[in-house]
C-alpha cells in the first residue's frame, strides 16, 4: 500500500472519477467501498478531503492491480506522511503548529484551510509572486474566513490588497515584513488557542532556498526542533 499511496499523496489534486459510489469513496468522515463503511478518515495521519482522495486513489489503483484493497486499506492509518505536508508539529501553549510549506499555489491554500474549518486558524500565506491569481482564494475566504490572515513576503502586499476589497471581511488582515514577524503576530491573534497554518500559496524563493529551509525555519520560530521534523527528508524544489 504504501508506495501507492505515497504517489497519490504527492498528488495536490487528485483526479475524482473514482469518487463513483459504486467504487472506493469518501463521504464525510467515513471511507467507503460501494455501500461499505470501511474505515474512520479521521483515524489517517492525513487531514483533509483532498487526502481522503487521495487515497481513494491509491485504492483503486490497488483494485486494478489485482489485490484485495479492502485487506489493504487499514495499512493507510500507519502511512508516514512526507514533511512540510500539513505536518503537526505539536502543541505549545494552547496553539498548534501545523506546517504546510509545500503549499505553493492558493487553491493548496485553500485546500489547507479546509482541514481546520471548525477552528480558530491564524493563516500565513505569501511568498515568490509568480503572478498566480488570488481572486479565487478571496471569495473562499469570504464565505469560509479564517480567524486571521498574515501576508507576508513579496506577494503579501498584492495578497493584501485584493483581500482589502472584501466587503465586510469576518477575519483579521494583518501584513507582516517575514516569516518571523508574521508568527509572532499570528500567535497574536489567537489568546485562547487555535492553530497557527503555514499554508503559504507561493514558493519560498528569495528569503529561503525551498519550502523545506521555509518549514524548518517555522518550526523554529513555533518552539519545535527542526531536525525533528525532517526526519524524512522532502524533495526541496520550491
Amino acid at each position: 500500500f504504501a508506495p501507492v499511496a505515497a504517489l497519490a499523496a504527492e498528488a495536490p489534486h487528485a483526479v475524482h472519477w473514482f469518487n463513483s459510489e459504486s467504487g472506493w469513496h469518501a463521504r464525510e468522515h467515513t471511507l467507503y467501498f460501494g455501500a461499505e463503511a470501511v474505515m474512520d478518515l479521521r483515524e489517517l495521519p492525513m487531514p483533509g478531503q483532498h487526502n481522503a482522495s487521495n487515497v481513494c486513489a491509491a485504492l483503486t489503483a490497488i483494485d486494478a492491480l489485482g489485490l484485495d484493497a479492502k485487506a489493504l486499506a487499514l495499512a493507510a492509518k500507519q502511512f508516514q506522511p512526507l514533511p512540510h505536508r500539513l505536518q503537526a508539529l505539536g502543541t505549545l501553549n494552547g496553539i498548534r503548529y501545523i506546517n504546510d510549506s509545500i503549499s505553493t499555489t492558493p487553491y493548496a491554500s485553500m485546500a489547507a484551510l479546509e482541514c481546520f474549518s471548525h477552528e480558530d486558524v491564524a493563516l500565513l500565506v505569501g511568498g515568490f509572486d509568480r503572478g498566480l491569481s488570488w481572486e479565487e482564494f478571496a471569495e473562499f475566504v469570504s464565505k469560509q474566513p479564517p480567524k486571521a490572515i498574515i501576508a507576508l513576503g513579496q506577494n503579501g502586499p498584492r495578497i493584501a490588497e485584493r483581500l482589502r476589497r472584501i466587503e465586510s471581511p469576518a477575519f483579521a488582515l494583518i501584513e507582516a515584513e517575514d516569516l518571523p514577524q508574521a508568527v509572532q503576530m499570528a500567535q497574536a491573534q489567537l489568546p485562547k488557542g487555535g492553530v497557527v497554518l503555514l499554508s503559504p500559496g507561493a514558493p519560498s524563493f528569495g528569503p529561503y532556498a525551498d519550502y523545506v529551509a521555509r518549514g524548518r525555519h517555522f518550526a523554529e520560530l513555533a518552539g519545535f526542533d527542526p531536525n525533528a521534523i525532517s526526519r524524512i527528508p522532502g524533495l526541496g524544489l520550491a
